[in-house]
């Protein structure tokens, strides 16, 4: 069953909870993300143990996966990273917000100093490389966020 926010009490969740959560979403949704995402559903389940628990994080500590961003704009979400070389940053299991881009969901993700991500399929083979300027979602995204 899809989580909604309307199903979380936030009165009872600190607002530094909230705050920081509803940026996550608000960034992923901007990104060209969806409410059945499941970043989007994990976020929501967060607060949702937020709210009906006396600590502060919920069975998964308070942010179960990191999301890389560039200009406050998601790239992806993803569970884990090693540094695979100085400067370069391999990052596990990601999840993209961009309907381009979320049939790589799932693979691993190279970042570099200079921002080239590469994608692997699961032999380690590259299957996408590029710049987040390459995603045209992306590109919308931050038109968006500058015009503003």
């Amino acid at each position: 069953m899809e989580l909604k926010i309307d199903d979380i009490d936030l009165k009872k969740i600190p607002e530094e909870i909230v705050s920081k959560i509803t940026k996550n979403i608000s960034g992923w949704m901007l990104a060209g993300g969806n409410t059945e995402d499941p970043y989007i559903q994990e976020q929501l389940q967060t607060l949702k143990y937020y709210g009906m628990a006396d600590k502060k994080c919920g069975p998964y500590g308070a942010y179960p996966r990191e999301v890389e961003t560039l200009f406050d704009i998601p790239l992806f979400a993803f569970t884990d990273w090693t540094e695979i070389e100085t400067g370069v940053l391999q990052l596990y299991n990601v999840e993209f917000p961009f309907p381009s881009m979320k049939k790589y969901n799932g693979s691993d993700v190279s970042i570099d100093m200079d921002g080239e991500l590469i994608i692997y399929d699961e032999e380690g083979e590259d299957i996408w490389k590029g710049y987040a300027c390459e995603i045209p979602e992306f590109m919308k995204s931050v038109q968006e966020t500058f015009k503003k």
